[in-house]
C-alpha cells in the first residue's frame, strides 16, 4: 500500500515554500501511519480532563545536514528559511514552520506545506555553495500534540526527561524515549508538547498513549 498519492494544489503554495520560491506542480497526499485508527477531526479545542491528543498528519519533515559552527551554514540556512540557525537543544520557528537542533550538524525542518518534493528542490539551490545533505523523511513519521494542564504528567509516564514547565519549556526540544519508542519532543508554549514519532512506531506509542492517557479523558483527534 502506497503511503502517499498526488493531487494537483488548488492555488499558489504558502508559507516555506513561498519563502523558497518553490511553485509545486503536485501536492503529495501522505496516508497518516495512524490511519488504521480512523481518527476524526478534533471537534473542540477543550476536554474535560484537562488534556487533548491530536494526530498532525501530511506535515513536511525535512532532515538538514549542515556543517557544525560554520556561519557561511547559518546564513545560507537564514535566507532559504527565513529562521536563525538554532541552539543546542532548541528550535527556531517562522508562523507555521520550526527548525530544530538535532546535533552539532543535524537539523529537522518541519512546516505545514505538504509539498515536501517542492522544498527539498529550493532548500538544494539555495545550498548549493554549502556542503550538505537532505532527506525526506515526511512520509517515515508523523506528530502527536498533547496539550493541557495533564499534558506532562501523562507523557511522564513513559519518559525519563524532567518535563517540568521550570525544566523543559519552550523553545526546548530533545530525542528521547517514551516507553520502548525513540521519539522527538518539543516544548510549545500553552503546556503543550509535539511528539515526533516514525511511522514504524506509531501504532505502538498511539496504542500506548491513549491507555496513559485514559484517566485524563482527553479529547482525541486530528489537527
Amino acid at each position: 500500500m502506497a503511503d502517499f498519492e498526488h493531487a494537483a494544489p488548488d492555488g499558489a503554495e504558502s508559507g516555506i515554500v513561498d519563502c523558497l520560491g518553490a511553485e509545486a506542480a503536485s501536492v503529495a497526499v501522505r496516508r497518516s501511519p495512524l490511519s488504521r485508527f480512523d481518527i476524526a477531526p478534533l471537534a473542540s479545542q477543550a476536554s474535560k480532563g484537562g488534556l487533548q491528543v491530536a494526530e498532525l498528519p501530511g506535515r513536511t519533515h525535512i532532515n538538514i545536514r549542515l556543517p557544525a559552527d560554520n556561519r557561511g551554514a547559518a546564513n545560507a540556512l537564514k535566507r532559504a528559511t527565513g529562521m536563525s540557525m538554532p541552539k543546542a537543544g532548541t528550535y527556531s520557528e517562522l508562523e507555521e514552520a520550526y527548525i530544530a537542533w538535532l546535533s552539532p550538524d543535524e537539523l529537522l525542518l518541519v512546516s505545514e506545506e505538504t509539498d515536501s518534493v517542492g522544498v527539498m528542490t529550493e532548500l538544494g539551490k539555495k545550498f548549493a555553495k554549502i556542503h550538505h545533505a537532505l532527506n525526506d523523511m515526511s512520509s517515515g513519521q508523523t506528530i502527536v500534540r498533547l496539550t493541557g494542564d495533564n499534558a506532562a504528567h501523562v507523557l511522564a509516564k513513559g519518559c525519563t526527561l524532567d518535563l517540568h514547565a521550570s525544566v523543559f519549556a519552550a523553545p526546548m526540544c530533545a530525542q528521547t524515549r517514551i516507553a520502548k519508542t525513540q521519539i522527538f519532543l518539543r516544548s510549545i508554549e500553552g503546556r503543550a508538547f509535539d511528539v515526533i514519532v516514525r511511522r514504524s512506531f506509531a501504532d505502538y506509542f498511539w496504542t500506548w498513549l491513549t491507555n496513559a492517557a485514559a484517566d485524563s479523558k482527553p479529547g482525541i483527534g486530528r489537527l
